[in-house]
């Protein structure tokens, strides 16, 4: 018994999934903007599916993955309190600029130290070497 596989429909309609069980079962999902992403990504790409629904739950369990993964990785710290993702703009600042991202990162450090939240250590450290010019 062979599986037909079809192209999606312009007015594909998710028929086993409603939006309140993507709600649901992915809460990081807009059911409507993710449906109409999914259907337009296929119409470009022209692909073919045996089971459109399956393949729509499973695009949304991917956009649920990378929300999660985003949240992980925006509330990871290191040891100091530095999110990680400013961790990493601060080493490719310090590889791009020398010994201004030195005093960067020296002078956040400080501010770290001294007991301030990241967003205020930042927005002082940036401050404080207004004059240096950078922006």
């Amino acid at each position: 018994m062979s599986v037909t596989k079809t192209r999606i429909p312009l007015d594909y309609q998710p028929v086993r999934t409603t939006p309140e069980k993507i709600k649901a079962l992915f809460p990081a999902v807009e059911p409507h903007g993710a449906l109409r992403d999914f259907v337009a990504f296929h119409l470009h790409h022209g692909t073919v599916s045996a089971d459109w629904d399956a393949a729509f739950l499973g695009w949304c369990s991917g956009r649920q993955h990378k929300a999660d993964e985003h949240q992980r990785d925006t509330k990871q710290t290191d040891s100091m309190g530095l999110p990680l993702d400013a961790k990493k703009r601060a080493t490719i600042l310090v590889s791009t600029e020398g010994d201004y991202g030195v005093r960067f990162l020296a002078a956040l450090d400080r501010h770290l130290q001294d007991g301030l939240d990241f967003d205020t250590a930042h927005a002082a450290t940036i401050y404080e070497l207004e004059g240096d010019g950078h922006e």
